[in-house]
Protein backbone atom coordinates (compact mmCIF):
# COMPACT_ATOMS: atom_id res chain seq x y z
CA UNK A 1 0.00 0.00 0.00
CA UNK A 2 2.80 2.28 0.74
CA UNK A 3 4.42 1.74 -2.30
CA UNK A 4 0.71 2.51 -4.29
CA UNK A 5 0.56 5.82 -2.17
CA UNK A 6 4.32 6.28 -3.40
CA UNK A 7 3.32 5.80 -7.07
CA UNK A 8 0.37 7.91 -7.34
CA UNK A 9 2.18 10.75 -5.50
CA UNK A 10 4.67 10.49 -7.78
CA UNK A 11 2.42 10.24 -10.80
CA UNK A 12 0.07 13.23 -9.74
CA UNK A 13 2.96 15.80 -9.83
CA UNK A 14 4.00 14.37 -13.01
CA UNK A 15 0.50 14.67 -14.33
CA UNK A 16 0.80 18.50 -13.11
CA UNK A 17 2.77 19.53 -16.14
CA UNK A 18 1.37 22.25 -18.47
CA UNK A 19 0.19 21.62 -21.41
CA UNK A 20 2.66 22.29 -23.90
CA UNK A 21 0.54 20.72 -27.01
CA UNK A 22 0.77 23.62 -30.04
CA UNK A 23 -2.07 22.70 -32.20
CA UNK A 24 -1.87 24.22 -35.74
CA UNK A 25 -3.59 27.26 -36.90
CA UNK A 26 -3.13 27.00 -41.14
CA UNK A 27 -2.21 24.64 -43.14
CA UNK A 28 -3.60 20.78 -43.98
CA UNK A 29 -4.96 19.81 -40.39
CA UNK A 30 -7.29 17.13 -38.57
CA UNK A 31 -9.57 17.19 -35.50
CA UNK A 32 -9.21 14.88 -32.64
CA UNK A 33 -11.58 13.89 -29.74
CA UNK A 34 -10.25 11.73 -27.67
CA UNK A 35 -12.61 10.28 -25.01
CA UNK A 36 -12.14 7.55 -22.12
CA UNK A 37 -14.65 5.31 -20.31
CA UNK A 38 -11.89 4.30 -17.76
CA UNK A 39 -12.95 5.63 -14.51
CA UNK A 40 -9.24 6.09 -13.20
CA UNK A 41 -8.46 9.70 -12.65
CA UNK A 42 -5.42 11.78 -14.38
CA UNK A 43 -4.70 9.77 -17.01
CA UNK A 44 -2.21 11.99 -18.85
CA UNK A 45 -2.30 12.62 -22.78
CA UNK A 46 1.16 13.23 -24.71
CA UNK A 47 2.18 13.74 -28.27
CA UNK A 48 5.86 12.97 -29.73
CA UNK A 49 8.05 14.58 -31.97
CA UNK A 50 10.40 12.75 -34.46
CA UNK A 51 12.30 9.70 -32.68
CA UNK A 52 11.51 11.16 -29.29
CA UNK A 53 9.56 8.38 -27.27
CA UNK A 54 10.07 9.73 -23.22
CA UNK A 55 6.81 11.11 -22.08
CA UNK A 56 8.81 14.38 -20.60
CA UNK A 57 10.10 15.20 -23.23
CA UNK A 58 7.10 14.73 -25.24
CA UNK A 59 3.93 17.36 -25.42
CA UNK A 60 1.89 17.29 -23.32
CA UNK A 61 -2.22 17.56 -24.64
CA UNK A 62 -3.92 17.23 -21.93
CA UNK A 63 -5.41 15.41 -18.77
CA UNK A 64 -8.12 13.01 -18.74
CA UNK A 65 -10.66 13.01 -15.43
CA UNK A 66 -8.03 15.07 -13.82
CA UNK A 67 -8.36 15.79 -9.65
CA UNK A 68 -5.13 18.10 -11.03
CA UNK A 69 -5.98 21.61 -9.77
CA UNK A 70 -6.61 23.82 -12.75
CA UNK A 71 -7.52 21.45 -15.14
CA UNK A 72 -11.13 20.51 -15.77
CA UNK A 73 -12.83 17.05 -15.07
CA UNK A 74 -13.66 15.62 -17.91
CA UNK A 75 -13.57 12.84 -19.94
CA UNK A 76 -12.27 13.79 -23.14
CA UNK A 77 -10.54 16.65 -25.08
CA UNK A 78 -10.37 17.86 -28.68
CA UNK A 79 -7.51 19.54 -30.06
CA UNK A 80 -6.12 19.84 -34.06
CA UNK A 81 -3.05 18.20 -35.33
CA UNK A 82 -1.25 18.32 -38.63
CA UNK A 83 -2.63 16.13 -41.70
CA UNK A 84 -0.59 13.99 -43.82
CA UNK A 85 1.73 13.22 -41.10
CA UNK A 86 1.96 10.74 -38.40
CA UNK A 87 0.60 11.73 -34.99
CA UNK A 88 2.25 9.91 -32.22
CA UNK A 89 0.83 9.93 -28.85
CA UNK A 90 0.41 8.26 -25.42
CA UNK A 91 -1.88 7.90 -22.42
CA UNK A 92 -1.24 6.90 -18.93
CA UNK A 93 -2.83 5.83 -16.10
CA UNK A 94 -0.80 5.88 -13.23
CA UNK A 95 -0.83 4.91 -9.62
CA UNK A 96 -3.08 1.80 -10.11
CA UNK A 97 -5.70 -0.17 -11.92
CA UNK A 98 -8.89 -1.04 -10.96
CA UNK A 99 -8.94 -4.46 -10.49
CA UNK A 100 -11.55 -6.84 -12.33
CA UNK A 101 -11.46 -9.52 -10.07
CA UNK A 102 -13.36 -7.66 -7.53
CA UNK A 103 -15.72 -6.04 -9.49
CA UNK A 104 -13.26 -2.71 -9.59
CA UNK A 105 -13.62 -1.81 -5.61
CA UNK A 106 -9.83 -2.17 -5.36
CA UNK A 107 -6.45 -0.52 -7.32
CA UNK A 108 -3.61 -2.75 -8.16
CA UNK A 109 -0.52 -0.53 -8.27
CA UNK A 110 0.54 -0.50 -11.03
CA UNK A 111 1.03 1.51 -14.65
CA UNK A 112 -0.52 0.67 -18.01
CA UNK A 113 0.50 3.20 -21.07
CA UNK A 114 -0.63 3.23 -24.96
CA UNK A 115 1.70 4.11 -27.80
CA UNK A 116 0.23 4.90 -31.00
CA UNK A 117 0.62 6.49 -33.92
CA UNK A 118 -1.65 7.10 -37.26
CA UNK A 119 -1.57 9.67 -40.00
CA UNK A 120 -4.84 11.81 -40.20
CA UNK A 121 -6.39 12.79 -43.45
CA UNK A 122 -6.61 16.91 -44.26
CA UNK A 123 -10.32 18.43 -42.80
CA UNK A 124 -11.13 14.54 -41.23
CA UNK A 125 -12.66 14.40 -37.56
CA UNK A 126 -11.36 11.09 -35.19
CA UNK A 127 -12.26 9.45 -32.18
CA UNK A 128 -9.34 7.94 -30.23
CA UNK A 129 -11.58 5.84 -27.21
CA UNK A 130 -9.14 5.36 -24.33
CA UNK A 131 -9.97 2.26 -22.15
CA UNK A 132 -8.73 0.05 -19.68
CA UNK A 133 -10.56 -2.86 -19.56
CA UNK A 134 -9.13 -6.33 -17.49
CA UNK A 135 -6.25 -4.26 -15.54
CA UNK A 136 -4.44 -3.04 -19.18
CA UNK A 137 -5.13 -0.06 -21.97
CA UNK A 138 -5.81 -0.04 -24.72
CA UNK A 139 -6.96 3.05 -27.49
CA UNK A 140 -8.96 2.36 -31.07
CA UNK A 141 -8.83 4.78 -33.43
CA UNK A 142 -12.79 5.81 -35.58
CA UNK A 143 -12.97 8.20 -38.45
CA UNK A 144 -15.72 10.03 -38.40
CA UNK A 145 -17.41 10.73 -41.34
CA UNK A 146 -19.61 13.26 -42.57
CA UNK A 147 -22.68 10.87 -43.02
CA UNK A 148 -21.91 9.84 -39.08
CA UNK A 149 -21.07 6.76 -39.53
CA UNK A 150 -17.54 5.63 -38.22
CA UNK A 151 -14.66 4.16 -39.69
CA UNK A 152 -12.10 2.00 -38.01
CA UNK A 153 -8.37 3.20 -38.88
CA UNK A 154 -5.33 0.81 -38.75
CA UNK A 155 -3.00 2.03 -35.82
CA UNK A 156 0.32 1.35 -35.45
CA UNK A 157 0.95 -0.25 -31.55
CA UNK A 158 4.36 1.01 -30.55
CA UNK A 159 5.97 0.04 -27.60
CA UNK A 160 6.68 2.47 -24.80
CA UNK A 161 8.85 2.39 -21.94
CA UNK A 162 8.41 4.03 -18.48
CA UNK A 163 10.41 7.14 -18.17
CA UNK A 164 12.11 7.36 -15.40
CA UNK A 165 11.68 11.33 -14.94
CA UNK A 166 8.18 10.96 -14.95
CA UNK A 167 7.97 7.56 -12.30
CA UNK A 168 9.27 9.71 -9.49
CA UNK A 169 12.90 8.49 -9.99
CA UNK A 170 14.86 5.63 -11.75
CA UNK A 171 12.98 2.78 -10.57
CA UNK A 172 11.91 1.95 -14.23
CA UNK A 173 15.18 2.89 -15.82
CA UNK A 174 15.70 -0.66 -16.76
CA UNK A 175 12.71 -0.70 -18.96
CA UNK A 176 13.54 2.50 -21.05
CA UNK A 177 17.31 1.94 -21.85
CA UNK A 178 20.07 4.18 -23.80
CA UNK A 179 19.25 3.04 -28.01
CA UNK A 180 15.24 1.88 -26.88
CA UNK A 181 13.74 1.35 -30.24
CA UNK A 182 9.61 1.85 -29.77
CA UNK A 183 8.69 1.13 -33.33
CA UNK A 184 10.01 -2.68 -32.73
Amino acid sequence: MRYLAILSGCLLLSACAKVTFVQPTSGPMAEITLRTNAANLNIGVVSYRGDEYLESKGDSVGILNSKVLGYPFTNEISFMVVAGTEFRFSTKIGGGIRNPDDGGMTLVPSICQTHAAFVPEDGARYLVEHSAPGGYCMVVVHQLMPDGQMRDVEVARLRSCLDPQMTGGGFAEHLCPEGFDFRN
